[in-house]
């Protein structure tokens, strides 16, 4: 939801307009509400949804019948920053991790700590632009699991003594 992200900055580090940029980097800082919950001393954070949307496909969608038209390969790429406040520790950051590589496409993500901030990667190649119905299997393997992580969350677990 819009309301609920304050950007409070942005920079273009790479357009891909010059030799040797391959691709669109860009940051933004911001301050997002609606991710994180308080359960009792601890807090819940909602890291997965940080990435955006990503493809859901429902039961109906498991059976292809035609092959698969996109109109070019492309990927996505995120690296997510969240400082974790003094006092809290993270709990939970291996739920992060995919590493899925095949003909069609693929799904790399972690959560690692360092210091004290989360670094969230995510990783998503369609590597062509056509894929025979053949291969839908082979698509699922990584979108799946590129969806499933939406619903992926962090305990901040309240220090003792802190």
């Amino acid at each position: 939801d819009e309301d609920d992200i304050e950007v409070t900055g942005n920079s273009v580090t790479s357009n891909a307009n010059l030799p040797g940029e391959d691709s669109l980097h860009f940051q933004i800082d911001c301050t997002v509400k609606g991710f994180v919950k308080k359960v009792g001393p601890n807090y819940i954070l909602q890291l997965g949804k940080l990435t955006g949307d990503q493809l859901l496909l429902d039961k109906d969608d498991l059976e292809r019948n035609v092959d698969v038209y996109m109109p070019y390969p492309r990927g996505y790429e995120y690296v997510i920053d969240v400082t974790i406040p003094e006092g809290y520790e993270a709990k939970g950051l291996d739920k992060f991790n995919n590493n899925i590589d095949n003909e069609t496409g693929s799904l790399i993500s972690s959560a690692t700590l360092e210091g004290n901030v989360i670094r969230v990667r995510f990783r998503k190649y369609y590597k062509n632009h056509y894929e025979l119905k053949d291969n839908w299997d082979k698509m699922i393997d990584f979108i799946q699991p590129g969806a499933e992580f939406l619903t992926r969350e962090v305990l901040l677990k309240k220090k003792r003594g802190s």
